[in-house]
């Protein structure tokens, strides 16, 4: 969707409510709803009816002296990028690791609704141009990633997850090649595949778990395709997946 798209179907008065609390946080606290429906040229009503909702959910709480700040409620929203910036930290060394033994391209992706998004990567020192993008992300069906995010939910689950898919429907050999992968992840503890995206590529995919076993994070190492043919797949498999082990206990070290 365009940027002029996007403003065109915006509601204004959910624009105003998300300006309020923005400047709310950047400055700390405002004294009345008078300042802030002068300092924002909203109007007091709609001002009024904005800071009460938020206190209602505990994004906002009111002081004795009428003065608004922000409240733990809000923290809900910040709760993922937290804890995907202390994954990001606590795996640095072994995945930086993992990319100089391998000399492949590593990253990191995570679980975000319907799409499995790429959060951190390492480039590879030899092809270091072979580069996921931070912050991209992809229906979790396409890719090497999502079968490993995805590998314990339900059969019942992931086919209404490409019921619900709106851009376009998942053909049955997207869906085949899918379902291969997610065979690999339960029953090896990782999937392949030596031609990534349509490309000469090739990655391997395994997952990072929790303390209580909950996949946290899928690590992908990327390169061409020549690079994982033969026994060399089963190596690069062995080295990641120690490295997914090495991720889990600092990982458990943090809680």
């Amino acid at each position: 969707m365009s940027e002029k798209t996007a403003e065109k179907n915006a509601i204004p008065v959910l624009g105003n409510a998300i300006r309020l609390i923005e400047r709310i946080a950047h400055d700390g606290s405002f004294r009345s709803v008078k300042e802030i429906s002068s300092e924002l040229g909203i109007a007091p009503s709609t001002c009024y009816r904005a800071l009460q909702t938020f206190v209602a959910c505990d994004w906002l709480r009111k002081g004795k002296d009428g003065s608004y700040e922000l409240s733990f409620g809000a923290l809900n929203l910040a709760r993922p990028l937290m804890q995907q910036d202390l994954l990001i930290e606590v795996t640095r060394k072994p995945l930086e690791a993992l990319s100089r033994s391998t000399e492949k391209t590593v990253k990191t992706s995570v679980l975000m609704g319907d799409r499995a998004l790429t959060i951190d990567v390492k480039p590879a020192p030899v092809d270091p141009y072979i580069a996921a993008k931070v912050g991209s992300s992809l229906f979790p069906v396409f890719g090497v990633a999502g079968p490993v995010l995805l590998s314990r939910h339900a059969d019942a689950e992931i086919e209404r997850l490409i019921a619900r898919r709106r851009s376009s429907a998942v053909s049955e050999a997207q869906k085949a090649g899918f379902y291969g992968r997610l065979k690999d992840v339960r029953e090896k503890g990782y999937c392949s595949v030596l031609e990534y995206g349509g490309s000469k590529l090739g990655a391997i995919s395994v997952p990072v778990e929790g303390p209580g076993g909950e996949i946290l994070a899928a690590i992908s190492i990327l390169g061409f395709s020549n690079g994982f043919a033969g026994a060399r797949m089963e190596i690069l498999a062995e080295r990641t997946l120690r490295c997914a082990t090495e991720c889990k206990s600092r990982v458990c070290d943090q809680v």
